[in-house]
């Protein structure tokens, strides 16, 4: 994001924008300021919230990527501010008249709608009404008409072709007045002030159509449209753009309509006494009906559909992190196993490294499933398996009977659980999985890849396209660009928390880390099959094209095993190398992780003596003594292990009151769904959810579970028809 440095307006400007993005953890000025400028600068956010904590007094990524989107929405304000003044000149020049008041409100909005509904009556170069009006000399007699002055007798010696009569001159004179009302700045502003609070939107089943139970609940909807939520305003515009549903906008704006009439009258005159009140209200009214109602309307529904996308692209990218940190079944051997019906069910065992020991072919749901059952058992001793992970695709059901059968045969104490398979076939067939998995056929590698995903998942997911993770609310229907930029930074994030080994990590993953990117990250690879293992951080500045700027942003994110370094096995950056060996020369410390930890815990005050000692920020300070007591630590260890079962259950044994332990599949805005082992999801609606030390609030879905999480719930209704499962957090 380098570029030139952010103005003081600006600054103030992104900090509205922030501080209207989150209701909780809302980030200082002087925090923004301080972000902004290291963003500018070409730093990473991660880079930022690990080792930059004193400048920015702490801010996290969420936080900083909050600053990121509203720097990118004030440089997208000033771009278009720039394009749309110079297209303003250009009109004057040819002749349009624009006022200096509106050069002057285009300088100074601060909203990009607003720009856009002040810009929006000299878009166009079509030939107007007013435009011909104009052109038969009608704008004097107008004139006249607008200060009460009488124009009838001049208006009768002005005829012409195109007004042949008083009448025909009057319409004329409408089409002015409106035209000169809607392109005053102050009533386009205060159309959108008015109708953000006060528009409604009416949905209708559009006629003719069949009706179609996805759309049901939208055909007589009507609601403001500062309150419509987020999913909401996403599925009426697939049914609209499906053709299924049609809108119309509408509100309460007499008080608008008289503000309007007032706006348009003289001072010297009050509307109530003009002698031309008529007139002027018809032009009021044309102006409202036909250009500013109309192009508030489209102007407002593109911001609710904007921010319901940012609404979208933010639940997505929130889940997908939590999906990514998924507890992972590390150094355990798990058996893939990817159902199918007519095609059987492709079997794939890995050791516990992820590398392949066997694939392998059952059916399960014919006569053959015994048969079935003793090939699984077979596998399962034989390769020693932990763990085995079913995908949920079709068949899923049929395969998870035969796999708890197998586990009544086989002799070792080993457990299943059903893995979310959205994406894996889209990675099965990809060029990467041909690379990785050469020998086997895309069921095959679609095996492999669900076996890896319980093993590892962020190892694994990064590797399919994230559209693909079906975690989230209408991501499909998502803004691509909105979307992208907020899925790699999520994925960057997930993957610098963790950090990789530089001599081990595959490009994929390597490319995600801080400040690498595709490029790098394979030519990295390359110069290690090249020249061997890295045998420290330092070495990376010889990878062409890897200078000291990106060696700066990643190399805290890499970790070097058993090289010449000790220090890069730990997160500290090679830039606190020397603070680093000088403390521990002082503190005599030789095992940094078991000693330092010993010092902590009889020196409660450890930290702040020591940052005065060396006269360094204490949460710099902390953050090193941190890299170095966590060495070789994965935060993802902290969470609770997968959910592994040992036997299957359908919906039918199921009762209310009953409660049972599930994995959270996905979080959207009105609640969360459960894996509860059973063939449908459950649904714990918003409504249920409350806050512990608070029982009479409502909570947000977000504050209470994540993808990936544990829970235990209580089964309060089932729905065996309709297929639906409601829940509450027991």
């Amino acid at each position: 994001m380098t570029s030139a440095p952010l103005s003081s307006s600006h600054i103030s400007l992104i900090f509205e924008l922030v501080t209207a993005q989150s209701d909780s953890r809302r980030p200082r000025e002087n925090q923004v300021r301080a972000a902004a400028d290291l963003l500018r600068d070409g730093a990473t956010i991660p880079f930022i919230a690990r080792y930059r904590k004193e400048k920015t007094s702490g801010l996290d990524e969420v936080q900083l990527r909050m600053i990121e989107t509203a720097i990118k929405s004030v440089d997208t304000l000033e771009e278009r501010r720039s394009t749309i003044l110079k297209r303003l000149q250009e009109r004057r020049l040819e002749g349009v008249l624009i006022t200096d008041d509106l050069f002057q409100a285009i300088r100074h909005v601060r909203s990009l709608s607003l720009l856009e509904e002040l810009y929006a009556p000299f878009k166009g170069k079509r030939l107007t009404k007013a435009d011909r009006a104009r052109k038969a000399g009608l704008v004097p007699i107008m004139h006249d008409a607008l200060h009460g002055r009488a124009w009838k007798r001049i208006a009768i010696t002005s005829t012409c072709e195109d007004y042949p009569n008083l009448k025909s001159i009057e319409e004329g004179i409408i089409e002015l007045l409106s035209e000169r009302l809607s392109a005053l700045p102050s009533a386009r502003a205060r159309c959108l002030e008015v109708l953000k609070i006060h528009l409604v939107i009416n949905v209708r089943q559009k006629r003719g159509n069949k009706a179609e139970t996805t759309y049901s609940d939208y055909y007589n909807f009507s609601n403001k449209l500062r309150y419509l939520k987020p999913h909401q305003a996403l599925a009426i515009r697939r049914g609209e753009s499906a053709g299924v549903l049609s809108l119309k906008f509408n509100a309460d704006d007499q008080p608008l309509r008289i503000w309007l009439l007032n706006a348009l009258t003289p001072r010297s005159h009050r509307p109530n006494q003009h002698p031309y009140r008529e007139l002027l209200e018809r032009a009021r009214d044309l102006a409202y009906e036909q250009r500013l109602l109309p192009s508030v309307s489209r102007s407002l529904w593109s911001e609710t559909l904007k921010n319901a996308e940012e609404r979208g692209a933010a639940v997505f990218a929130q889940n997908l992190k939590s999906l990514l940190l998924s507890p992972p079944l590390l150094k355990k051997r798990v058996l893939g196993v990817d159902p199918g019906l007519r095609t059987g069910c492709k079997l794939a065992a890995i050791d516990e490294f992820g590398q392949l020991l066997e694939v392998g072919l059952c059916y399960t749901h014919d006569h053959r499933r015994a048969q079935s059952s003793h090939l699984l058992a077979q596998l399962i001793d034989r390769h020693q398996i932990d763990a085995i992970a079913i995908g949920n695709g079709t068949g899923s059901r049929d395969a998870e009977r035969a796999v708890v059968e197998a586990l009544s045969l086989c002799h070792r104490d080993t457990q299943y659980t059903v893995v979310d398979e959205a994406g894996a076939s889209v990675y099965s067939a990809s060029e990467l999985a041909r690379r990785e998995l050469p020998k086997l056929d895309v069921s095959e590698r679609g095996a492999v890849s669900i076996a890896r995903r319980l093993q590892d998942p962020l190892a694994e997911l990064i590797k399919v396209d994230p559209q693909s993770v079906g975690v989230g609310m209408y991501q499909h229907d998502l803004n691509e660009a909105i979307l992208r930029d907020r899925v790699s930074g999520v994925v960057e994030d997930a993957v610098s928390s963790i950090g990789a080994d530089l001599n081990t990590a595959s490009p994929e993953l390597l490319g995600y880390i801080a400040g690498l990117g595709p490029s790098l990250a394979e030519r990295i690879v390359e110069y290690r099959n090249l020249h061997g293992p890295f045998p420290n951080r330092n070495a990376l500045l010889e990878v062409r094209g890897l200078g000291p700027k990106t060696f700066e942003q990643c190399a805290g994110f890499l970790r070097i095993r058993g090289g010449d370094e000790p220090l890069d096995e730990t997160a500290v950056h090679p830039e606190g190398y020397p603070f680093v060996k000088a403390l521990l020369e002082i503190l005599g410390i030789n095992r940094p992780v078991a000693e330092m930890n010993a010092l902590l815990e009889v020196n409660a005050d450890l930290i702040d003596q020591l940052a005065q000692r060396f006269e360094v920020g204490e949460l710099t300070l902390q953050d090193r003594i941190d890299a170095l007591t966590r060495s070789g630590f994965d935060p993802r260890e902290e969470l609770p292990p997968p959910l592994l079962r040992g036997k299957a259950i359908s919906m039918r044994d199921l009762e209310i009151g009953m409660v049972l332990q599930g994995s959270v599949r996905n979080v959207v805005d009105f609640g969360a769904f459960i894996d509860l082992g059973v063939k449908r999801d459950g649904l714990i609606h918003v409504s249920t959810m409350r806050d512990p030390s608070r029982p009479q609030a409502r909570v947000s879905p977000y504050d209470r579970v994540s993808v990936g999480q544990v829970v235990e719930v209580c089964v309060t209704q089932i729905d065996q028809d309709r297929g639906r499962i409601s829940l509450e957090l027991a």
